[in-house]
């Protein structure tokens, strides 16, 4: 984490965080060894998390949505966590102020949810990466019935699939299926 840290207080001039985005997201697309791809993709989510350098959150989605192919569930897990990250604060600066960099239009939306199931049914029963993938769908389909309504309505078949989840065989992932329940039974079946 202390690259991440490092990051944090390089200026937004292009040529000093352009320079280690790029390297960051060569490590997280292409090295061999998964500790170098699971550091980049942590350095990453620590940039989202502390909201910093926003302008180059774009360019981080396009990156991280390729990146949650990696063969390593732990990768995985991280690179969901980001995109979490990213789309509640997509969320969260849409709704104070209509302001923000980036905005899920309803194809990026589809993509991404897309994306995230895909990657449940990739998941064995003792993945840790089915928690943040299930927070990430329920970021996502918070920000859909807002903003996306057409995604949100359209997911409701695909809703119930995810109940399995609540019988998985780690805490995290049973925790985070409950969340999403929670937040979404009621208002998928009223």
């Amino acid at each position: 984490l202390s690259i991440s840290y490092a990051v944090l207080h390089l200026s937004d001039v292009e040529t000093s965080f352009d320079f280690v985005l790029k390297h960051l997201v060569e490590t997280l697309m292409n090295n061999r060894d998964w500790q170098a791809r699971y550091g980049a993709a942590l350095a990453i989510q620590y940039i989202i998390k502390h909201e910093k350098h926003t302008q180059w959150y774009k360019k981080i989605f396009e990156h991280c949505v390729e990146c949650m192919n990696d063969v390593s569930d732990d990768v995985r897990n991280v690179v969901a966590g980001a995109l979490s990250d990213l789309t509640r604060h997509v969320h969260r600066m849409r709704r104070s102020d209509g302001n923000t960099t980036i905005v899920w239009k309803k194809e990026d939306c589809e993509m991404l949810l897309s994306k995230m199931t895909e990657c449940l049914k990739d998941a064995d029963n003792f993945c840790v990466s089915p928690s943040n993938v299930l927070s990430c769908i329920n970021a996502l389909l918070v920000y859909a019935k807002d903003y996306c309504q057409d995604v949100w309505v359209a997911f409701r078949d695909h809703f119930l699939e995810l109940s399995s989840y609540l019988m998985h065989g780690i805490t995290s992932v049973r925790v985070e299926a409950l969340s999403l329940f929670r937040v979404h039974l009621v208002d998928f079946f009223k």
